[in-house]
């Protein structure tokens, strides 16, 4: 995520805060900007995951009262 703050322009109007200002152009020696892209990329796809997660513990949540209710609706 600080790689992201890094790197990439804030396109959407989002200001970046004065802690990440403090670690703009900040990297560990041996990172590259090869590294950097990849790591950038990773935390994408582990974002993308995280939300995946998110809408199929909603969707366990939906279809476990759906069954609830029908069961209710058989008594």
């Amino acid at each position: 995520m600080i790689y992201q703050l890094m790197r990439r322009p804030l396109g959407n109007g989002v200001r970046m805060t004065a802690k990440a200002r403090d670690w703009r152009d900040r990297r560990s020696a041996g990172l590259d900007d090869t590294t950097v892209n990849a790591l950038n990329k990773l935390s994408d796809a582990l974002g993308k995951v995280h939300q995946a997660r998110g809408h199929l513990y909603a969707f366990h949540q939906l279809t476990g009262s759906a069954h609830q209710e029908r069961s209710r609706s058989y008594r």
